[in-house]
């Protein structure tokens, strides 16, 4: 099994597991907060849907300098969050195919402005700016479903 092979299927698995998650999200409550400090509904769900976006910069360029006047991903409806999430899952996928050993071990560069943030392997760049990250939002949706009264998959 090659790195490219590994690194997709736990893309599958927490991408499927993630969009069980959003699926129970009320579309009534995208701008429901627990507090007047945490972020909304859909924009935590939002959120969710950039991550998995750092995919293809990640095994597509060798770095990304970020602009800070970039927009983030802003869902308006359910149904347009769900369809972003899989669409760019499936370009997640297409950027993973094909990604030999030595490409995803190659070292990748986040920068802001010139100033560099982040040097790591690509695979170990991809499981910090999406799969760790996909998966601490999940959570942190599960815990915004319970508080709405919905229970997560697999409670």
């Amino acid at each position: 099994m090659t790195k490219a092979d590994s690194l997709l299927a736990e893309l599958a698995r927490e991408a499927q597991i993630s969009r069980e998650h959003l699926e129970r999200l009320p579309g009534g409550k995208l701008d429901w907060r627990p507090d007047p400090t945490s972020p909304t509904a859909g924009q935590l769900a939002s959120q969710m849907v950039d991550s998995i976006r750092w995919t293809g910069s990640i095994f597509g360029t060798d770095e990304f300098d970020i602009d800070p006047s970039r927009s983030p991903f802003q869902a308006s409806s359910l149904e347009a969050l769900l369809q972003a999430f899989d669409a760019e899952v499936d370009q997640a996928k297409r950027a993973l195919a094909g990604v030999t050993d030595a490409v995803a071990t190659q070292t990748w560069r986040l920068r802001m402005h010139g100033t560099l943030w982040l040097e790591k392997p690509r695979d170990a760049a991809f499981h910090e700016m999406t799969l760790s990250r996909l998966v601490r939002q999940r959570q942190q949706l599960s815990s915004y479903l319970q508080r709405l009264g919905v229970a997560p998959p697999g409670a």
